[in-house]
């Protein structure tokens, strides 16, 4: 199944549609107000097998290259023990609101949000990662001023004792992408090493308490327009190697 630009756009299972995804039986597919659930025939027919069909998943995977951002809340943990929950919970969402926004804005896709934080990601080839790089950090700066305004705003009601922060992270490189998951909870997706290094730059962004982490690769796509500074080799938790990390200039 393939969306061609509709107006309002195609979700299967609450997902966009931006890659051509593989129907199966329980998928529910929303198109504008309409609402329709797949049953295919071929289950229809072999109801006598749909137990064993159902923990049988052909995946649609494609090799790309991207640029992976991962950004969330500092300090979310004591902000939500000390802090009413409705305060924080509205703020959250509220935060989540404008990063999908600015994302948009940089030509990103939000992957997925997980508890505080957000991931997206720009999917290039070898001939636009440099300036699909590039988008994605002048993302990551904007992301880091709107949450700043934010603290500063009536929006967050506790701005006089607590900030209400964000770090982020970067990583570029290759990753599969496409739909995975169960029968009927399927997610549109990107898995590998470089998703996974990204969330793990996020950690090091926290243990050290810069604003911007960015691996290598995106670095050196981003040199001439950002400047970063280089970290030096880092420790990433299960991964036998040091990576190579930087961060961005005060003046970001």
């Amino acid at each position: 199944m393939s969306d061609l630009s509709s107006t309002n756009g195609t979700f299967v299972n609450g997902n966009p549609v931006t890659a051509p995804v593989k129907l199966e039986t329980g998928d529910v597919i929303d198109v504008g107000p309409a609402k329709l659930k797949i049953e295919l025939l071929s289950d229809i027919d072999s109801k006598t097998n749909l137990q064993l069909v159902g923990t049988r998943f052909d995946p649609i995977t494609t090799s790309c290259i991207v640029t992976v951002l991962v950004a969330d809340i500092v300090g979310y943990t004591k902000l939500s023990e000390l802090l009413p929950p409705e305060d924080v919970t509205r703020t959250l969402q509220y935060w989540f609101e404008r990063m999908t926004q600015i994302i948009g804005e940089y030509d990103g896709k939000v992957d997925k949000y997980m508890g505080d934080c957000v991931m997206a990601f720009w999917r290039g080839t070898d001939l636009n990662a440099r300036i699909l790089a590039i988008e994605a950090a002048k993302a990551a700066v904007e992301m880091k001023k709107e949450t700043r305004l934010l603290s500063e705003s009536p929006k967050w009601l506790h701005g006089d004792a607590y900030d209400w922060d964000c770090r982020v992270s970067l990583n570029t490189g290759q990753v599969m992408i496409g739909t995975v998951g169960a029968r009927g909870s399927r997610d549109y997706t990107v898995l590998g090493d470089t998703v996974n290094v990204a969330f793990r730059l996020n950690t090091v962004a926290g243990a050290r308490g810069y604003d911007f982490v960015l691996g290598d690769t995106t670095a050196k796509h981003i040199n001439e327009i950002f400047k970063p500074i280089k970290l030096g080799p880092v420790e990433l938790k299960g991964r036998s190697k040091k990576a190579i990390a930087y961060t961005l200039p005060e003046t970001f």
